[in-house]
């Protein structure tokens, strides 16, 4: 429909942006809230096809249906080894709650349903559990899962649909950065300068490693990724930031703190690649450890009349 003449509908619904995309999902109506593009758009329509949630045997089988959400999963699992009727009807009432969750927030996480025997994964997360899960590093369980409300369940999605490191872009940056507490630490590079993005993403995630990372106090308030800097250009002016470099982005108080890193130049790459790692990992704890320094922080340039009008079509994406 064409909001600017039906707008009653468009004052009903609270429609300011176009174009966009009204929902109805389980009597309830959403709105899309993701980037006014087509690889926004089209995001959004496979993720609200595709299934709320698989049911699985194994992690293994996640596969390619978490590829929607940076390859994070969460996973609600039980003991098939358990057969008391107290015990069952705890399952089937988190079982429940679970499938509406998925329901509800498909169109940004993955879900999984997974009953299993596997003793091992029982003796690490206890007979009813609910993890997120991301391949290749450690599974975040749900504290007191086995008692957990459906409200509580989309609170822990909420607060952790993420991967250790993001790649920011319109599918999720909106999302990523209103999340409530939390603050994001991104590395804004030119994706076609390879060697030199490289260097600073190995470097990233070397500080973020177990062993670089143990002694980092704040880290859980923290979202770490990169961006691409050159298609952000108007995001980055604002920002005073120039490429490469660390971005430490309070987004609900519009503040923000920026961090250099040098540039790969004439460098050899296995030197540059060397100086990156003991640079990030510099920089990263000074953000992890220092959070509640406020002396740093700096507002961002106001956009012009132009740019307004642009964001105002794009969602404040670049």
């Amino acid at each position: 429909m064409d909001a600017t003449k039906n707008k009653l509908t468009a004052t009903k619904y609270n429609i300011t942006s176009f174009p966009t995309i009204l929902y109805k999902q389980d009597g309830n109506v959403g709105k899309y809230d993701g980037a006014r593009t087509l690889e926004g758009i089209s995001f959004f329509l496979d993720r609200m096809n595709a299934p709320a949630y698989l049911d699985i045997l194994s992690i293994d089988e996640i596969g390619a249906h978490s590829a929607f959400s940076d390859n994070v999963t969460f996973v609600l699992a039980y003991s098939t080894m358990r057969t008391e009727a107290e015990f069952q009807n705890k399952v089937e009432k988190i079982t429940a709650d679970f499938k509406s969750v998925a329901s509800k927030l498909k169109q940004h996480a993955s879900f999984a349903i997974m009953p299993t025997s596997d003793t091992s994964h029982i003796a690490n997360y206890g007979d009813i559990s609910v993890t997120k899960v991301e391949p290749g590093r450690v599974s975040i369980a749900m504290k007191s899962a086995h008692t957990a409300s459906a409200d509580m369940l989309a609170a822990f999605v909420e607060a952790n649909n993420y991967p250790l490191v993001s790649h920011f872009d319109n599918h999720n940056f909106k999302r990523l950065s209103h999340i409530a507490s939390k603050y994001i630490v991104a590395a804004v590079v030119d994706y076609e300068r390879t060697e030199e993005t490289s260097a600073i993403l190995a470097g990233l995630e070397h500080a973020l490693s177990p062993s670089s990372s143990s002694s980092m106090q704040d880290q859980d308030k923290l979202i770490f990724g990169h961006l691409d800097g050159v298609k952000w250009r108007t995001f980055i002016k604002h920002h005073r930031t120039m490429l490469p470099a660390v971005l430490l982005l309070d987004q609900a108080n519009d503040l923000h703190q920026t961090f250099p890193l040098p540039a790969l130049g004439n460098s050899p790459v296995s030197t540059y690649e060397g100086t990156l790692e003991k640079e990030m990992l510099t920089v990263v704890r000074s953000v992890v450890n220092n959070l509640s320094d406020q002396s740093e922080w700096r507002t961002s340039e106001p956009p012009t009349l132009f740019e307004k009008i642009s964001y105002r079509f794009t969602s404040y994406y670049p």
